[in-house]
């Protein structure tokens, strides 16, 4: 998967963090694509065991793993 990112993308990461800069900060830089996704077509949730994910501390799209999901469900 291929990326575009608009310089202003960038600076806003850099300067002010946000969404744009939890992107930057992902360790695994194969993560990028999925969450990239995920914020694109406004999900809520992304379940996922990956240490990465669920460290990363984000708002939206809230991370889960299967049994924090099954927590917050029940």
């Amino acid at each position: 998967m291929r990326i575009l990112i608009d310089t202003n993308v960038l600076i806003s990461a850099f300067v002010f963090g946000g969404k744009a800069g939890k992107l930057m900060e992902l360790r695994d830089k194969k993560d990028i694509p999925i969450l990239c996704d995920a914020l694109f077509h406004n999900v809520d949730i992304i379940l996922s065991g990956d240490k990465d994910f669920l460290e990363a501390g984000l708002e939206k799209p809230q991370v889960f793993s299967p049994s924090m999901l099954f927590d917050y469900l029940s």
